[in-house]
């Protein structure tokens, strides 16, 4: 049994909010979803969940999501409301495929990836509502993993759609990048 705290189901725009392994609602600058821990704190969790509503507050609201492998729920796909939360930072840690589904967030402008190591097949951003600014993969020693960009329906119509992908000391078997129609693969 977890307990709900309600004083952390709002905050103050513009400041800092830290996720719980409960349901969060909240306004923000900053959404700071580290790993959580089991009652008993022995077992990691993920703070960021599908019942998480996000509102980005004042310049460049940031969601920085620390994806681990959940001993509570053993889910791999993590699908929170997000609005207007710009700037997306995941550090993926353990051993299973993770997937960030933002089919319910909007205003997403940069998706930047971090962590990822050769134990984990595959790391998943999907159903991106608009295709963003930038995307990149930072600091992951992986030549066996495959990071995957995916595009929800309609969102990616034409040569207008453009984004930068940008990889700094990354080493992967494969980036893929697409809709639901297209794939482009460098692999």
């Amino acid at each position: 049994t977890y307990v709900v705290d309600s004083s952390k189901q709002a905050s103050d725009p513009g400041q800092t909010f830290t996720l719980t392994v409960n349901p969060d609602t909240a306004t923000a600058n900053i959404f700071e979803a580290p790993r959580g821990w089991t009652p008993g704190g022995t077992d990691q969790m993920n703070t960021l969940n599908d019942d998480d509503n996000l509102t980005g507050r004042d310049t460049n609201p940031t969601l920085n999501f620390t994806y681990v492998d959940d001993a509570d729920t053993g889910a791999t796909v993590v699908t929170p409301t997000m609005t207007g939360v710009e700037t997306v930072n995941v550090a993926f840690v353990g051993v299973a495929a993770k997937t960030l589904d933002l089919q319910d967030s909007t205003g997403v402008n940069a998706v930047n990836l971090s962590r990822i190591n050769d134990t984990m097949a595959t790391a998943t951003i999907a159903n991106m509502m608009a295709v963003p600014a930038t995307m990149s993969v930072n600091n992951t020693n992986a030549p066996a993993a495959t990071v995957n960009f995916e595009f929800g329906p309609g969102s990616a119509t034409g040569t207008a759609d453009a984004s930068t992908l940008t990889l700094n000391n990354a080493t992967l078997a494969a980036i893929n990048v697409h809709d639901t129609a297209t794939l482009v693969t460098d692999g």
